[in-house]
């Protein structure tokens, strides 16, 4: 059993790892490495590129490197909260010493339900979050149209940033997840879900009957859809298969949606995107979402 656990810095003052020191106090009993080297990762060549907004990723794991985007040998993507290029997995803002981790199992859904498509890593700006400008612009210059962002806060204050950058690169559909506060956003905004942009599509998750998730937000103005997302298998940042659910694992499942459409109809516009999502929808409870429920996010009805 760890005796203590410290941090340990490298020269720029990030955070590269976290050693238990056994009851002894000389040995290291475990490292976790928090910030390491990107492995050697494969070019390929792939248009249909989707954003991964988060926490990071665990791009060491052997399940996933197949599906990260690469470009010019690198991966593709930037860590915008530590300011390298290793984004990730990890939110320490909690407890440095058990960072939360997030990402990863974001990632192995849009890697599951979107095969075709390769995944950018973006680790997000949460100390400074005005630096969403220059993650939204470098999502921009590399043709990427899909983002996911399943995160969001109830200050509108963070994200003012990030509303500008995304009023300004308007054809690039944003896809937020509606939060698990069991709110109706339309009363108790949740942000960036509650941002009224016709390039965000605001995602809640429900069970695989259609009725609410338990605490996902809902709002017929604010929430734009709902998906089944209660147990959704996942690749943890271990590498581990695990189940887990909420409206962060709601949105992806629409991001992979839109993905498989967009590689079949390249050139379709955000409305076109809005119109399919909609069309796809079965009109249940007005007082739930905007457009309903989809009850099978991975069925191609309408794309093929």
């Amino acid at each position: 059993m760890a005796w203590f656990r410290k941090i340990i810095y490298n020269k720029n003052n990030v955070a590269e790892e976290i050693q238990s020191i056994n009851i002894d106090l000389n040995s290291i009993e475990n490292r976790q490495y928090i910030n390491p080297k990107i492995p050697i990762l494969k070019s390929k060549k792939n248009q249909n590129i989707i954003a991964l907004v988060d926490t990071g990723v665990n791009y060491t794991l052997e399940k996933i490197k197949s599906n990260i985007a690469v470009k010019d040998g690198k991966l593709l993507g930037y860590d915008f909260w530590d300011d390298d290029k290793r984004p990730f997995d990890g939110d320490p803002r909690q407890n440095p010493f058990y960072p939360r981790h997030h990402g990863t199992t974001v990632f192995s859904v849009l890697a599951k339900e979107a095969p075709k498509s390769l995944i950018a890593i973006y680790r997000f700006p949460a100390l400074d979050m005005c630096k969403f400008d220059d993650l939204i612009e470098h999502i921009a210059e590399n043709s990427i149209r899909i983002v996911n962002l399943s995160m969001g806060s109830n200050k509108i204050q963070d994200w003012l940033c990030f509303k500008k950058a995304v009023e300004k690169h308007n054809q690039i559909i944003f896809i937020v997840s509606a939060g698990n506060n069991d709110f109706n956003l339309d009363h108790n905004p949740i942000y960036p879900a509650s941002l009224k942009l016709k390039n965000i599509i605001t995602v809640s998750s429900s069970d695989k009957n259609g009725r609410v998730g338990r605490g996902s937000n809902i709002g017929p103005i604010s929430v734009d859809i709902m998906v089944p997302a209660e147990r959704v298998e996942v690749i943890d940042h271990r590498g581990v298969k695990a189940y887990t659910g909420g409206t962060s694992y709601a949105a992806p499942r629409i991001a992979a949606l839109i993905s498989r459409y967009l590689h079949k109809k390249p050139k379709s516009s955000v409305n076109d995107v809005l119109k399919f999502i909609e069309a796809r929808a079965i009109k249940n409870n007005k007082k739930v979402t905007k457009f309903g429920w989809i009850p099978d996010p991975l069925d191609d009805y309408l794309i093929n």
